[in-house]
């Protein structure tokens, strides 16, 4: 989870705990849910826009889910968080981008 509002160097902070965390062999192989908050705001990027600063597809292009999100639209929120569950149990389908709708 990464705040869309975050400046450059907490997402850079943000981006290099993500990859330290996805190197231990337990989680290695498991898909990603990127999930980027704050979407309702004007300044907020994109879960697309933060997934290509991190350059996450270029490592795990088949494995990464990414969804922004909004507290104003929890619904959608669930939904982001059902897909992700849906993929863990019955294995990966490729990558998702959804930006939430506010």
């Amino acid at each position: 989870m990464v705040d869309g509002t975050t400046n450059e160097q907490e997402l850079e902070t943000a981006r290099v705990a993500m990859f330290d965390a996805l190197k231990d062999p337990q989680l290695c192989d498991l898909p990603i849910l990127l999930l980027v908050t704050h979407q309702d705001m004007e300044n907020a990027r994109s879960a697309s826009e933060v997934a290509e600063l991190w350059n996450v597809r270029e490592f795990y292009e088949d494995s990464v889910m990414e969804y922004g999100s909004s507290i104003k639209n929890i619904e959608q929120l669930k939904e982001a968080f059902s897909a992700f569950a849906s993929i863990l149990l019955h294995g990966v389908v490729g990558p998702t981008n959804v930006n939430v709708d506010i």
